[in-house]
């Protein structure tokens, strides 16, 4: 998603300046947890992905941006986008975009697993940009797993990180292994233009399949393979995408436009 299509997105929704007191004793609990485990100054919010609304706030949000919580509550898409670092604006809605449909294409016992840490720099009362890192704790979800409400808290870490790029990380706690981390300079998009070239008609199906949660013997019983030529390909991709798991290659798909 663009800047310009998340500004399309936002721009016609209703005001609404009141939290949603249901809404903020479902994730009470997530709440007090974050209270006794936080590592750092923080503030927390609870999104409705159905209209794209900030619908609970932290009171104690003055105490990090230039901005009221019903403020946030009236505007606050609107809001994010005047409080976000202009450099990593674009990569932070790339990133909230990835992580979303990522947890969309996996089962919801496997989101139990995965956890997202997204870090761009936010501007403070006094106007300086400090390093924030988000997380989304909680959600809920309807009956067919897409979500709806979720929690997300977002860290002051301008003591650990202090320049560098936006970024983000998946943790999956299932599988050790298998993690990622992602990160886009400004300079690299004609290595990516390159690298997507090198690509492949059978190679783009096979990472089509594997964001879509296929294993290797299911993607060769779709496509009429054996499972070793699916394994070759595999190779062939991680090595010409520079990835070196699953999630790193599902990430490069999302982000690149391949799914």
């Amino acid at each position: 998603m663009t800047v310009e299509e998340y500004v399309a997105r936002i721009l016609p929704l209703p005001l609404d300046t009141t939290a949603n007191p249901s809404l903020l004793e479902m994730f009470t609990p997530t709440i007090d947890a974050i209270k006794k485990l936080a590592f750092a100054p923080y503030f927390w919010f609870i999104s409705d992905y159905t209209t794209l609304s900030i619908v609970a706030m932290d009171p104690g949000i003055e105490n990090h941006v230039p901005f009221a919580a019903s403020e946030w509550l009236a505007n606050g898409p609107e809001v994010t986008l005047k409080i976000v670092h202009p450099d990593d604006l674009k990569m932070k809605i790339a990133y909230d975009s990835f992580q979303e449909a990522y947890l969309g294409s996996v089962s919801v016992e496997r989101r139990k697993h995965l956890k997202f840490n997204i870090f761009f720099r936010i501007r403070d009362r006094q106007g300086s940009y400090r390093w924030y890192m988000t997380q989304m704790p909680d959600y809920r979800y309807d009956e067919n797993g897409k979500i709806m409400f979720a929690l997300r808290v977002a860290y002051d870490v301008s003591h650990i990180k202090t320049s560098g790029l936006a970024m983000m990380t998946l943790l999956d706690d299932e599988d050790p292994a298998n993690q990622m981390f992602l990160s886009q300079s400004n300079a690299s998009h004609k290595e990516l233009i390159s690298k997507l070239r090198k690509l492949t008609n059978r190679e783009v199906e096979v990472i089509k399949l594997i964001a879509g949660g296929y294993l290797s013997k299911q993607i060769a019983a779709r496509l009429g393979i054996s499972p070793y030529t699916v394994e070759n390909h595999k190779r062939n991709i991680f090595r010409k995408t520079d990835t070196r798991s699953a999630h790193e290659l599902v990430a490069f798909a999302f982000t690149n436009g391949i799914v």
